[in-house]
């Protein structure tokens, strides 16, 4: 798969982010669905780089993110977000995500709302995920 963006990577805590970057303005964060990576929102940021500068990282084990064999957590999501942001040296961001990306970018504004300026979620829930879900049993 080719980027067709600028492909970065950044050492957030323990995580190697591999990251798109693309535009100038304010900061805004897109978190891809599952089982989506990054190139997920190759589309969007094309409209969105006028106004922002866009990252749009792959969150931990997919793309080319490391992907350490340890048990995953919605926190532990939410924390790389907060790592993510803390390693580009970003104080806050505007942040948005669909589907899981969704639920971690809630699970972040809930641990560190002062960090986001504002909160899009797209196709996706805040608290519960259905039991028939099983792909996602880490997201209650």
């Amino acid at each position: 798969m080719e980027f067709p963006y600028a492909s970065h990577f950044v050492q957030a805590g323990d995580l190697k982010i591999h990251f798109m970057k693309e535009g100038q303005g304010p900061p805004l964060i897109l978190l891809h669905g599952w089982p989506q990576t990054s190139y997920e929102w190759r589309h969007p940021i094309r409209l969105l780089a006028d106004r922002f500068t866009v990252y749009a990282p792959d969150n931990r084990g997919f793309g080319a993110t490391e992907k350490p064999r340890i048990r995953i957590t919605r926190e532990l999501l939410a924390r790389d977000v907060l790592a993510f942001m803390d390693a580009l040296g970003l104080e806050d961001a505007f942040l948005a995500g669909h589907d899981w990306g969704g639920i971690i970018a809630f699970k972040v504004a809930v641990l560190a709302p002062r960090r986001i300026r504002r909160l899009c979620l797209i196709d996706t829930t805040t608290m519960l995920w259905p039991p028939w879900a099983a792909h996602a049993f880490w997201a209650n």
